[in-house]
């Protein structure tokens, strides 16, 4: 038999959760969208998706990125506050992602595009993953406490992107439907036998288990394990 929960789950309004939140086909006749509606979104998303990871690729490539170790303890706690304030605001961004991922799992009928869905939050996560990475790396590579500030604000922003962008869109109703999700089922439910794809249960697990055993606690300090590996590894 198949249990009826209910359980409330929250995203933050980003062109990201707009799109996602385009797909769902109730939404789509409530506010009377069409296919090309809803693609003209994706378009918008792949354009802002793009432009973030070509600023993190950028610094990642050109830039170069290499860990260096500065004994100076006024530089080591700003790089640890700076960290920790980018992991704190990409949080409820993250948790956000993996929401979408698992209502995309456990209502795949309510979609138009479930897969695309469950994709749109896979990258939004990926992001903020990797330029919390970047940040952490490039970070290490400043000498000056201002530096370190500057380079914080600089992937604030490219984190923040989707959701300044979709504020500065004023006619988008959907807009409206941002906010919460109500899953009624699992992804074990019966009702979901066949229908939910095993590759994207396990990326979904995997991610849930890296965000609840790792990056929820752990990331920021990110900062404090690598020069420890480094002076551990450090064969001078």
């Amino acid at each position: 038999m198949s249990l009826k929960i209910k359980k409330s789950l929250t995203i933050d309004a980003t062109l990201y959760s707009a799109t996602y939140v385009s797909l769902i086909k109730s939404n789509k006749h409530k506010y009377k969208m069409t296919q090309t509606d809803q693609f003209d979104l994706v378009y918008k998303l792949m354009l802002i998706g793009t432009i973030q990871v070509f600023f993190i690729g950028g610094i990642f490539f050109f830039n170069g990125l290499s860990f260096k170790l500065y004994n100076s303890t006024p530089l080591q706690i700003t790089l640890f506050f700076t960290t920790l304030l980018l992991h704190l605001g990409n949080l409820g961004a993250f948790r956000s992602g993996l929401y979408m991922m698992k209502y995309s799992l456990c209502h795949p009928e309510e979609f138009t595009h479930p897969n695309l869905a469950f994709f749109i939050g896979f990258m939004y996560m990926q992001i903020l993953v990797v330029s919390e990475w970047v940040n952490i790396m490039k970070g290490t590579e400043k000498k000056k406490p201002q530096d370190l500030i500057t380079s914080y604000i600089g992937f604030k922003v490219i984190t923040e992107l989707p959701k300044i962008y979709l504020g500065s869109i004023s006619d988008l109703p959907i807009k409206a439907a941002v906010g919460k999700l109500t899953a009624t089922k699992g992804r074990k439910d019966p009702l979901n036998e066949g229908k939910v794809n095993w590759f994207l249960t396990l990326i979904y697990c995997s991610s849930k288990w890296f965000y609840h055993s790792f990056y929820f606690y752990f990331m920021p300090f990110m900062v404090i394990y690598l020069p420890l590996v480094v002076l551990l590894f450090d064969k001078e």
